[in-house]
């Protein structure tokens, strides 16, 4: 698979690769090379509104960090929140310099990338404890990561798969068969690890991704498609059935269902209501250093938590700016259709992750995958891309126009 048809942009990709993979923390420590990138490639030609506003957002959060200490060293804590603008512009370069299939093969990487190291740690985990020894509660040792307690957040996990787990929605989706083997292996290890550490956002999450893939590809679909399609679906219920009432023990990993949290959202919506009362007492940020006061498992509201009122302001800017441009870009009927539904699982996805996890304190690196989506989106909603002669879909191929 080419990631880059410009052998010149492969060092690029192999960095993109690094940073997400993050392994053993190092690739926080990676954010300063796209800067540099850029710089040596004159991305800065590239600054738009979007730019501006995201880097006073990052370094009015830096400051925050800076004066309410929440444990970020402070050389991190610029690291972080001064180069995410800088991911943004890199995500608009790679559009200027490549093309659609590069892009989502691009994607596909960085998610898998970013999902490896949890990947890799459950399953060691699985084969020294077995599927359904839970061990320390959810959490499970992750690879490279050197702790007192020896031991990682499910949450952490969880927010590291979802990216890959977002290539579920090609499922049902007319594919290449090389491409949708790829694209449904990743995804599927994502599902198996989700379940393993009993992740309920997952596998709600699986859940809509797989009605959103039949719902796409429900048009398409011949009379002949649609019944074989119905006759697997009650084939796989059968299964499941069969296997709940066999080996009932199998499906313990679901027992989280049945807990009075669920009508609460696993507390998150106490959580919400707690910060939310609380962001007026703290306009200028600060409330993560009252200890009584938890993460609130949203973006938006951990923003507000840490930085203030007016970075979650900006914040939410920038949220409805990604989404104004992400639904342009879907009305383009000259983007690559399997491009689009990649922009529209990966798009679901973040959303997921921004509303139910503490992102900018857990994990910055899926902050930092969507300031790079978001460059890409924004490229693309202005029609400056480079189009591919190569159609994913391997029915019906279209021309395609080169960039002006």
């Amino acid at each position: 698979m080419k990631i880059l048809h410009k052998n010149k942009y492969c060092f690029l990709s192999i960095l993109l690769a690094l940073m997400f993979l993050d392994y053993s923390g190092y690739g926080y420590y990676m954010f300063y090379l796209p800067f540099i990138y850029l710089l040596v490639h004159k991305g800065y030609k590239l600054i738009d509104k979007t730019f501006c506003v995201l880097f006073m957002w990052g370094m009015l959060y830096a400051l925050s960090v800076f004066i309410f200490s929440d444990g970020f060293g402070y050389v991190t804590t610029f690291i972080f929140f001064i180069n995410f603008p800088f991911i943004y512009l890199l995500g608009k370069f790679l559009v200027r310099r490549s093309d659609d299939v590069s892009l989502i093969n691009l994607l596909y990487i960085m998610a898998l990338s970013m999902s490896a190291v949890a990947i890799v740690s459950v399953i060691k985990d699985v084969l020294e404890n077995g599927f359904l020894v839970i061990g320390m509660g959810r959490n499970i040792p992750l690879i490279g990561i050197d702790n007192e307690e020896g031991f990682i957040s499910a949450t952490l996990i969880t927010t590291k798969l979802l990216f890959l787990l977002s290539f579920l929605g090609f499922i049902f989706i007319p594919l290449g068969r090389k491409k949708k083997f790829l694209f449904l292996i990743g995804s599927f290890l994502s599902v198996y690890c989700a379940v393993r550490v009993q992740s309920r956002t997952c596998i709600v999450a699986i859940l809509i991704l797989m009605l959103m893939s039949l719902i796409f590809n429900f048009k398409g679909m011949s009379i002949k498609k649609i019944r074989l399609l119905l006759i697997s679906l009650i084939f796989l219920i059968g299964i499941v059935s069969y296997i709940y009432t066999t080996y009932g023990d199998l499906l313990i990993v679901f027992d989280r269902f049945e807990t009075d949290e669920v009508e609460t959202g696993g507390g998150r919506i106490d959580r919400l209501m707690i910060v939310g009362s609380k962001l007026l007492d703290y306009p200028l940020g600060g409330m993560n250093m009252n200890n009584k006061i938890g993460h609130a498992h949203n973006l938006w509201l951990d923003c507000g938590r840490v930085a203030g009122i007016i970075p979650l302001l900006l914040l939410f800017y920038l949220t409805c700016q990604y989404l104004y441009s992400f639904v342009r870009v879907y009305k383009l009927k000259s983007v690559n259709p399997i491009l689009r539904l990649a922009f529209t699982f990966l798009s679901f996805i973040m959303l997921v992750g921004f509303v139910s996890e503490p992102i900018l304190e857990g994990i910055p690196m899926f902050f930092a995958f969507f300031c790079l989506l978001f460059g890409i989106l924004n490229e693309y909603s202005k029609g400056t891309f480079v189009k591919s002669y190569i159609c994913l879909l391997y029915t019906s191929p279209s021309p395609r126009d080169k960039r002006q």
